[in-house]
């Protein structure tokens, strides 16, 4: 069979070929997007987080809601953030994304501090890992 031929008989040595480049959706790249994630958590910068977003998760969703409503879901002092474990990345339909287990203590006005555990979420968009989202932080 002549392997330069495509199934409909095109000859592959005059056909160009276009790929789309995306950039780096690598672990690697996921962990150092997670890092910045994990400092605006801690230090409640929620303007910054809101600049982290995916595009489809902050379009239509104005930046002073968004830290409106992250002011009222945190209250107290949020320390000690830190990753745990590895982190998975997955693909599916051509979408790459990253989970990547926090651990987080808060301190409410007045009160011992709590241990939570949350999961962030990234996605790979525009050739970049942006911040999707976080489950809903348990107690640990």
């Amino acid at each position: 069979m002549d392997e330069s031929r495509l199934a409909d008989g095109c000859d592959t040595t005059t056909v160009t070929r276009y790929r789309l480049r995306t950039g780096d959706a690598t672990t690697q790249a996921a962990r150092r997007t997670t890092r910045p994630v994990t400092d605006a958590i801690e230090h409640k910068d929620w303007v910054k987080l809101y600049e982290m977003l995916a595009p489809l998760v902050s379009s239509g969703f104005p930046q002073a809601e968004f830290v409106a409503g992250m002011q009222t879901q945190a209250p107290g002092d949020i320390n000690g953030v830190r990753t745990v474990g590895d982190g998975e990345l997955s693909r599916s339909s051509g979408i790459s994304t990253w989970a990547q287990k926090i651990q987080f203590k808060v301190t409410p006005p007045g009160q011992p501090a709590k241990t939570y555990t949350a999961v962030v979420l990234l996605t790979f968009e525009a050739g970049e890992w942006r911040f999707a989202s976080t489950t809903e932080p348990v107690p640990s």
